[in-house]
């Protein structure tokens, strides 16, 4: 690494470091299985089930409203539009950043980096071995979590935040990213999906304004 990847990159060691004890614990079989299903939540692939998952739960939860009478419905269903929008957008702006930023960045993962010390408990296709930075699952859960705050209650947001937090330490234990990777992925997608609300909901507070509903 270049004097400069060692200070913002590696920590001068501690990135580095850190990841040998996380990775360790991996040899750990009950540990292990659970962080391959933890880390589940932010695969791609995995994606089109909980979109599935989430619209069926808006669907249910907007009909059991009308049913009890709960009131407020409206402003319900314009929850559920708006989450939907920064759920797409986010995705779509998210899946840009991880393809630009991974091809550009070209950072080995570590059991390129470091053969031999690894505990590599994810199998990754040939031409993912420099593409560790950032992680593309730390920046899909926080997505997820991020525009399904407004729906959550006080737990579930906890919940929200713990899994950002599994999901990103997963990626570590199974041995295909750094803390770096993780954490990177973390604030870029924080950073992405604070800019797409504000333009969104200032479009969608005007044109609320101009149909006046």
């Amino acid at each position: 690494m270049s004097n400069m990847r060692d200070l913002w990159y590696d920590w001068l060691g501690m990135n580095t470091w850190l990841f040998k004890q996380i990775n360790s614990l991996s040899d750990i079989s009950m540990y292990a299985s659970l962080m391959k299903l933890v880390t589940i939540f932010g695969d791609k692939k995995f994606l089109p089930v909980i979109i599935v998952a989430i619209a069926i739960f808006s669907l249910a939860s907007t009909i059991a409203r009308y049913v009890t009478k709960k009131g407020g419905n409206r402003n319900y269903i314009f929850m559920w539009f708006n989450i939907f929008i920064l759920l797409g957008s986010g995705f779509l702006a998210g899946n840009y950043i991880i393809d630009y930023t991974k091809k550009h960045s070209y950072y080995p993962r570590p059991y390129i980096a470091l053969q031999g010390e690894v505990r590599q408990l994810e199998a990754q296709p040939a031409d993912e071995a420099y593409h560790s930075f950032p992680s593309g699952h730390a920046i899909i859960i926080t997505i997820l979590v991020f525009a399904l705050w407004p729906a959550m209650s006080e737990n579930f947001r906890w919940a929200g935040v713990f899994l950002i937090f599994f999901v990103a330490w997963s990626r570590v234990a199974l041995g295909v990213h750094y803390p770096m990777d993780v954490i990177s992925g973390f604030v870029l997608a924080i950073i992405q999906m604070s800019i797409i609300r504000y333009i969104l909901f200032s479009i969608i507070r005007s044109i609320r304004g101009i149909l006046k509903v």
